[in-house]
């Protein structure tokens, strides 16, 4: 079984303003580092790539395309919801973000319950506070190992993900998506993705309607949304965010090489920790921080 609504590659997790509040964490000197750090807001909407299944026909593009999908033609003739687009406030990145997880909850069978559920409850227990954020957890029932991230806090891992890794393994993912939320890279992706969409279709902060996208829109917003990828030096932030936070609770900090080794040896495919640089390049990074 497939995801409904989200690509088999999603680069670690979701993706030019940034809504952290700056709070660092004081476990290690890489921790306070990374927390310190904000978005550059370079994230590229033509990032977009992958086969989305049953929602790529719900996007309705019109005239030519870049191969990441961005739509050329609308791009070009509208100079007004670009403008629309540039003033968004933290407040609209927020409201879509909600509307987003909704969405993906419903097509994705989100669940607190079960076992997926209740061994996830029971990993994050400490965190719904974490480093100043209010987080919420839940299990996307899907095979496909995936765990992501909205700038409203939201995580989500799936079964898949479950099934193959250990404790410490999703505790470090998870901490690797808190990261992504922290830093501010899940607001600047979000942004991107609105300001693609009102560019197409002028969806974003239009008519006083804050952070709407309209409904006929939504399945092609949060496919571009989900698609995008972060930047390198997103991911090694993110990734450095998990450790310090796995040792901030004196969990296994060899299991933020392990998980990266095992997609690394499923080829990155289906995962959401496939980015740039490679699962394997990433294991290795990894093992160099433990030994500092």
């Amino acid at each position: 079984m497939k995801f409904k609504y989200l690509p088999l590659i999603l680069s670690a997790l979701l993706a030019c303003a940034c809504v952290s509040n700056g709070t660092k964490t004081d476990d290690s000197s890489s921790a306070k580092k990374s927390s310190s750090k904000k978005s550059d807001g370079k994230e590229s909407a033509s990032a977009l790539g992958g086969a989305l299944g049953s929602v790529g026909s719900a996007i309705g593009q019109t005239g030519a395309t870049t191969s990441g999908g961005t739509d050329i033609g609308l791009a070009t003739a509208a100079g007004g919801d670009a403008l629309k687009a540039a003033s968004l406030t933290d407040k609209d990145v927020q409201a879509s973000a909600q509307q987003s997880i909704k969405y993906m909850d419903k097509a994705n069978k989100a669940t607190t319950s079960g076992k997926y559920g209740s061994r996830l409850r029971s990993l994050t227990a400490k965190l719904s506070r974490e480093d100043g954020l209010k987080l919420s957890f839940k299990v996307y029932m899907v095979r496909e190992p995936n765990a992501l991230a909205f700038p409203d806090g939201s995580i989500r891992v799936t079964s898949g993900l479950m099934d193959i890794a250990s404790n410490d393994e999703l505790r470090w993912v998870i901490g690797h998506e808190i990261g992504h939320v922290k830093l501010g890279h899940s607001a600047a992706k979000m942004k991107t993705a609105l300001m693609a969409s009102a560019v197409r279709k002028g969806v974003a902060s239009t008519s006083g309607a804050t952070g709407a996208i309209a409904a006929s829109e939504l399945g092609g917003f949060t496919e571009a949304l989900v698609n995008a990828q972060y930047s390198q030096g997103a991911e090694r932030e993110a990734d450095d965010y998990g450790l310090a936070l796995v040792k901030k609770y004196k969990f296994d900090t060899k299991a933020s090489v392990t998980i990266l080794e095992k997609f690394a040896k499923m080829g990155d495919s289906g995962s959401i920790l496939s980015s740039h640089p490679a699962s394997g390049e990433r294991a290795l990074r990894m093992r160099s921080q433990l030994d500092k």
